[in-house]
Order: C-alpha cells, then sequence, then structure tokens
C-alpha cells in the first residue's frame, strides 16, 4: 500500500470513530510525500514534470504569495496609475494585506525560486474535509497542493514576467486559472466524473480548495472597488480562462495557450479576441479596473465590452478617462449610466471620454 493510500485509510478510520476534527498526530507529518505521483494523476503535459519541494515557514510561504498578488496589482502600483490613484483619493495597493489569507498549512508555489513550499506538518482535518475524503479519495490539502505544484509548471511555460504591466497582470491570472483547475480537476476525477463532459459547467465546480485564497475573503480585504476588480482578474477571470482553453483542448491544450506570451487581461474575458497593443503613455490597469475607477461598485457590466482604455491625471487636477468599446452602442450606454452620475461624457463612435472629478473617490466603496 502506498503511502498516500495509507493516510487515507488512517484518516477514513478516524472519522468512522469520531466526527470531532482529527488529531495532528494521526496525519502523516510529511505534507511532501503527497507531491508523489501528482504529474501521472494530472496526465499529459504535466505527467512526468519534476517539482522540487521545500518545507518552509508560513512567513515564507506569504512572502510568495505576496509575490504572485504583486504581479497581478503591477499596473495599478506603477507611477503613471499611482498619480491617478491620487488623483481619485485612492491608496495604492499593498499586496501585504492579503498575507494573512495564507493560512498556516497552505501550500504554496515559489515563483521566484521554482520551488513548492509546503508546511512541515498536514492541518488537523475537519468533518468537512473528511467527507471529501470519502467522496473523492483527496484531501483538502491534496487538492491545493496539486494546484501549487501545477502552477509551478505552468510558469515554466509562460517564461519569466514581461515589462508590460497589462501582460503581467494577466500572466498572474492565467497562473493562477491553471492552479485552480488542476485542484478542480483532481477532485471530479477522484469523484469518478469527467471534467470535459461538464462542459461550462465546470466553472461552477470551483470551491476555493485551489488557488492563492478564498475569494470572498479576498474581496472582503480589498479597501475598494479597484481593489476588488483586481481580484476579480486575477481569480475569476483567470480560471475561465484557463476552463476556455481546457474545454477546447484538453490540458495539452492549455498548456499550448500558455505558450502564447501576449495576452492581455481584455483577451481572460474574450480569449479568441485579437487585442492590439496599447500606445505608450496614460494608466491601463486592465478592463475591469478601469470600469471600477470610472464608476466603483457595483460593477455596470462595461468591462466585457472594453477594448481598450486610459486614464491620465490632467492638468487641472481631475482624471481624462478613455474608453474604446466593441460598438458604439456599448460606448453609449456606458456615457448614459455615467451622465446619471453627473460626470459629462461624449462618444465618438465607439469611444467614450469624460474627466472624473479629483478627490471625489470614484471608485470607492
Amino acid at each position: 500500500m502506498s503511502r498516500r493510500w495509507a493516510l487515507l485509510a488512517i484518516l477514513l478510520a478516524g472519522a468512522a470513530v469520531d466526527a470531532q476534527p482529527a488529531s495532528p498526530g494521526v496525519v502523516l507529518s510529511r505534507p511532501a510525500d503527497l507531491v508523489e505521483g501528482i504529474g501521472e494523476r494530472l496526465g499529459p503535459p504535466f505527467e512526468g514534470a519534476e517539482v522540487a519541494v521545500r518545507v518552509a515557514s508560513v512567513g515564507e510561504r506569504r512572502r510568495a504569495a505576496r509575490l504572485q498578488l504583486a504581479e497581478a496589482f503591477f499596473p495599478l502600483r506603477g507611477p503613471r496609475c499611482s498619480t491617478v490613484l491620487e488623483r481619485l483619493a485612492l491608496p495604492v495597493p499593498d499586496p501585504a494585506r492579503w498575507d494573512a489569507l495564507v493560512r498556516e498549512g497552505r501550500p504554496v508555489a515559489d515563483l521566484e525560486r521554482d520551488e513548492l513550499l509546503v508546511p512541515a506538518h498536514l492541518p488537523a482535518q475537519s468533518p468537512a474535509d473528511l467527507e471529501l475524503l470519502s467522496a473523492s479519495g483527496v484531501l483538502p490539502f491534496e487538492v491545493a497542493l496539486t494546484g501549487e505544484w501545477a502552477r509551478l509548471v505552468a510558469a515554466r511555460h509562460l517564461g519569466p514576467p514581461p515589462a508590460d504591466p497589462l501582460l503581467r497582470m494577466a500572466r498572474a491570472a492565467r497562473l493562477e486559472g491553471v492552479a485552480r483547475l488542476a485542484g478542480m480537476l483532481l477532485v471530479l476525477q477522484g469523484a469518478g466524473l469527467d471534467p470535459q463532459a461538464l462542459g461550462s459547467a465546470l466553472l461552477a465546480t470551483d470551491r476555493d480548495r485551489s488557488g492563492l485564497w478564498p475569494r470572498q475573503c479576498a474581496a472582503e480585504v480589498a479597501a475598494n472597488a479597484a481593489e476588488r476588480a483586481v481580484i476579480e482578474t486575477f481569480s475569476s477571470d483567470g480560471l475561465r480562462w484557463a476552463v476556455f482553453h481546457y474545454l477546447r483542448g484538453g490540458l495539452p491544450g492549455l498548456m499550448a495557450a500558455l505558450e502564447r506570451p501576449v495576452v492581455r487581461p481584455a483577451q481572460l474575458l474574450h480569449p479568441l479576441e485579437k487585442v492590439p497593443p496599447p500606445p505608450a503613455g496614460g494608466c491601463r490597469p486592465g478592463p475591469r479596473v478601469a470600469e471600477a475607477l470610472a464608476w466603483g461598485d457595483p460593477a455596470p457590466g462595461w468591462a466585457a465590452d472594453l477594448l481598450e482604455h486610459e486614464l491620465i491625471a490632467g492638468a487641472g487636477g481631475g482624471v481624462r478617462l478613455v474608453l474604446r468599446f466593441a460598438s458604439s452602442s456599448a460606448a453609449q450606454r456606458a456615457c448614459r449610466l455615467l451622465g446619471g452620475r453627473q460626470v459629462p461624457c461624449q462618444v465618438q463612435r465607439d469611444t467614450l471620454s469624460a474627466v472624473l472629478p479629483a478627490e471625489e473617490g470614484a471608485g470607492s466603496p
């Protein structure tokens, strides 16, 4: 009997005796042992990949997670966008504020060092953990571990972070999508289900067991609408992109899509859309964030129609907003909505322009 199945037998036996969380003493003391066979369980092209595993403190794991999140926030933290945020009375996001969401027992991929960081011991298993084990043959820790393992392998296909802020944001989101999807596939396969047979319903099977942290918790930590929009891009849009390519071509098709270097946040929403590179200058934080800065919460649903966006801190103190939509009707609808908030705007064909007043907190909650 393998170490993994010996562990499952121990836990299931414990669950039959006591419905309380299992004592840490009865679980395998080496989480690194569960890494064995992840590639084979996922199948090609992950099969045969080698990943270095290291026991690390929760502080080290939180640091690695912070670096991943910083990539998603990269556009907002640049000089052009930080000036825009200042005009709108919004703080520059600090990824360290999300550190506490990485719990002590959570594995994290360290993309900087190309290694998988794990705790010294498995966390105690709750009744809900044991229910998942009984239904699918996998532990929640294994789901998270599989996701972070897949994130590391996928990062090798993507290459190093590019200089372009939007490409970095999309790169981080794509890796988060792969991590979440890999964990979801492990659970579904363990339960005897064919993930591809679910079609678009596959998206609804995400239970936040893989990925950096639960989306709802992350959204609650966010200080304003712009930060929540980054979280949405990072987690939801990244997963949607990964599921789209998985359903089209399985994991080989997803990995082939990963190797396409020029993917911007707008293409996470429309994976087949060709988005031209934006001109230099101005703040371009991604379509969801641009929508949030212009409108606030709740989002009016512009992002899916945005092909290009730019925010410029003007000499008069406000912020000039330029949004190019997929159609003139979408631009006119957005202008009508902004007019209802006393923000005058103009539409020329498919492009909306407006000036957001300074220090009015346009993107605040």
